[in-house]
C-alpha cells in the first residue's frame, strides 16, 4: 500500500508523455487508501524531465477518476477529474515547475418530480459504504438535518420527500420523524 509505482497508462494515454520540446511528464501514483481508512482518491506526483537534464517534480495532488489526459499542443501535460451531477471535477496543468488546478464546474440536473411519503418502521444505520445513511423500510434518507429523533430511535414514523432528478437520481429528505 505505501509504495510508489509509475503511472504507466491514464485515460487511455501513454505515459511518460514526450513533448514537442523533448521535455517527458512522468506520474508516480500511491493508493490513496492507507491506514485502514477507505478512499476513492490515488495521490499522484509528476515528474517532469528536461533534455538538458533539468528534473522538477510536483507536490502530491490527487484525483478520483481521471477520464482524459492529453499532451499539450505546445508542451506540458493535462488531466482530468470527471465532472457528473453531484461533483465537480477539476482540470491538472502540468509544465515543467508548475502544476495548477483549474476546478471544472457540476454538469446541470433539474428536479422532474417530489413525491411525499410516510415510512413507519424500524431504524437501520446504514452501511460504511453510503456514509452510515439511516433507512427506513429499506428507503435511505439522504438528509435528515430536520430529524435528529431519527439519529437515536429504534422505530419510527417519518414523514420524506422523494425527490427524482433529470440524471436518474433519487434523494429522500426527512421532513419530521416521531415515535410510530
Amino acid at each position: 500500500m505505501n509504495r510508489i509505482a509509475p503511472t504507466d497508462r491514464m485515460a487511455g494515454l501513454s505515459l511518460p508523455v514526450v513533448d514537442s520540446d523533448g521535455a517527458e511528464y512522468h506520474l508516480f501514483n500511491i493508493a490513496g487508501a492507507r491506514g485502514g481508512n477507505a478512499s476513492a482518491a490515488i495521490h499522484y506526483w509528476a515528474v517532469v524531465v528536461r533534455p538538458d537534464g533539468a528534473v522538477w517534480a510536483s507536490g502530491n495532488f490527487s484525483m478520483t477518476e481521471p477520464t482524459a489526459a492529453r499532451p499539450d499542443k505546445g508542451s506540458g501535460l493535462t488531466l482530468e477529474e470527471r465532472v457528473t451531477t453531484t461533483s465537480s471535477g477539476a482540470r491538472y496543468a502540468i509544465v515543467f515547475g508548475s502544476l495548477s488546478r483549474t476546478t471544472l464546474p457540476m454538469l446541470p440536473s433539474s428536479v422532474v418530480s417530489k413525491e411525499a411519503r410516510v415510512l413507519v418502521g424500524q431504524v437501520e444505520g446504514g452501511y460504511h459504504g453510503d456514509n452510515w445513511r439511516r433507512r427506513v423500510q429499506g428507503v435511505a434518507i439522504d438528509d435528515d438535518s430536520a430529524c435528529p429523533f431519527l439519529q437515536n430511535a429504534r422505530a419510527v414514523r417519518a414523514s420524506v420527500e422523494v425527490t427524482k432528478w433529470s440524471d436518474g437520481r433519487t434523494t429522500v429528505k426527512c421532513l419530521l420523524a416521531i415515535p410510530p
